[in-house]
């Protein structure tokens, strides 16, 4: 835990980094298989490029870059093969002139370990803002013990979504009785 100062929005406020390890370990699982979804739509999107022939080396470059700009975590490597075409079908006449010339494109990947690193080092990560900034009437510690006491609290309005509890069905128009509504149901939720 890291604490910052910080004038967000014209307001002093008093940040928390906070590292879960938790949180790393299921983000950076996530991440994974983010990684491995991309490399496969690399690897068919490589394979078709491969196959697709190109009138000049501009439009061969302009479709690898284009490729190249859609993998941030991949760094590519090409060359360009000729290919040499004339008119007609079959074998080329002797003293025919080639009439144009084509290009295919070999691509192939790898992974850009800094940037992998980079990202997965800011995995399970938050940050806690406060506007206390007097550390000895709020500590750090007191700061992310009011964070985690939050869940309790959500869970007492979460009867607000049962489908039994059918909060479509009420129609109180008055905010002296919708304020009454709300002090009782959560002792009725409770059981108390």
């Amino acid at each position: 835990m890291v604490a910052l100062c910080s004038n967000y929005g014209g307001l002093k406020q008093r940040w928390l980094l906070i590292h879960s390890q938790q949180a790393f370990e299921r983000e950076s699982a996530t991440f994974d298989k983010h990684l491995k979804n991309q490399e496969e739509k690399l690897t068919k999107a490589i394979w078709h490029l491969g196959n697709q022939v190109f009138a000049s080396k501009n439009e061969a470059e302009q479709a690898v870059n284009a490729l190249s700009h859609t993998a941030k975590y991949h760094d590519f490597d090409y060359s360009l093969q000729e290919v040499r075409k004339y008119s007609g079908q079959g074998r080329p006449k002797a003293g025919q002139k080639q009439e144009r010339v084509e290009y295919l494109v070999k691509v192939s990947f790898s992974r850009n370990e800094e940037t992998i690193a980079t990202t997965r080092n800011a995995k399970g990560r938050f940050i806690l803002a406060t506007n206390q900034l007097d550390s000895e009437e709020l500590s750090d510690i007191e700061v992310f013990q009011e964070y985690k006491k939050q869940s309790q609290v959500e869970s007492g309005f979460r009867f607000l979504k049962y489908p039994w509890f059918m909060l479509d069905s009420v129609f109180l128009k008055n905010q002296a009785r919708i304020g009454a509504l709300m002090m009782v149901i959560p002792k009725v939720s409770y059981g108390i």
